[in-house]
């Protein structure tokens, strides 16, 4: 009996592991951010990053990307650039019940946020970062995304900390 249900559950892992995306993927996203700064900003600007990661299998993968999520004016008329270098573990939840090709993904990791001002000068700021979304496979190697992603950025002493929230949609090409 433990012999048979052996055998049964490795036969399960395999087909599940053969239906799940692995191996490398590259993507990019499209998107609007907004910068928060606390009293002195909600702007928002168009944003875009570029994504390259490792599924190792259906439910995570590590990513990398960097995001820029261009220029923000502040209500004092100054304005500041931000961009981002990010690494991230990312975990996906197939959801079966409604599509086989969709899931919710999560992902958290920390990000190095890069910020240059008209009149400030520039700062870097590295800090957690983490991001939610969903993502369709609409083809055994390509799946499109749209997600929010949360970054800090600003150093708290010559440039203001502000928070960037970016909402984006995407595509992924698994190679």
């Amino acid at each position: 009996m433990k012999r048979s249900m052996f055998t049964i559950a490795m036969i399960t892992a395999s087909i599940v592991t053969a239906q799940a995306a692995t191996g490398f993927y590259a993507g990019a996203t499209i998107g609007q951010a907004r910068d928060d700064m606390a009293g002195l900003s909600k702007s928002t600007d168009a944003d875009y990053s570029l994504l390259a990661g490792y599924q190792f299998n259906r439910h995570f993968s590590i990513e990398g990307n960097y995001a820029d999520y261009g220029k923000q004016t502040y209500y004092t008329g100054q304005g500041a650039k931000n961009s981002s270098w990010g690494l991230f573990a990312v975990g996906y939840l197939p959801i079966s019940s409604i599509s086989d090709e969709l899931s919710l993904y999560g992902k958290l990791g920390m990000a190095q946020a890069h910020t240059s001002t008209d009149l400030s000068g520039s700062s870097n700021r590295n800090h957690l970062a983490y991001g939610a979304g969903l993502q369709y496979a609409i083809a055994s190697n390509v799946d499109l995304r749209a997600g929010y992603d949360r970054v800090s950025a600003g150093n708290g002493t010559t440039i203001a900390q502000s928070n960037i929230n970016s909402y984006s949609i995407g595509a992924i090409y698994h190679f």
